[in-house]
């Protein structure tokens, strides 16, 4: 079990190249770069052109999470995204709030 904030902290310092040798780090991304799931979560409403997504879903049910590292392309510039869901009745419901959540996050940080 985590916490949205540990999951924060822990990208940190993956993205920072603290959590271990700056190669093994960027291999964690890379990984992340190719997650398989999660297409209708943090970057569902982003503009694909202008960012790259490296996240991690989790799923159960009635839970919905993502977190993640997007690289804002145009900028060369990042931020860290932690979205957890619980009890949803819907799954649907609580993946879009994870998008929305993260298209406003996007928002604030290119506007």
């Amino acid at each position: 079990m985590t916490t949205p904030n540990e999951m924060l902290r822990l990208l940190e310092i993956v993205v920072e190249g603290e959590a271990a040798g700056r190669e093994s780090c960027d291999a964690i991304l890379e990984t992340m770069s190719r997650c398989q799931t999660g297409g209708y979560r943090i970057s569902k409403c982003l503009p694909g052109e202008k960012v790259e997504v490296a996240n991690k879903t989790g799923s159960l049910p009635g839970v919905r999470n993502d977190v993640g590292v997007v690289t804002l392309l145009d900028r060369g510039e990042r931020y860290i995204l932690s979205c957890f869901t619980k009890e949803a009745a819907d799954d649907f419901e609580a993946e879009e709030v994870i998008a929305k959540v993260s298209k406003n996050v996007y928002d604030h940080f290119t506007s």
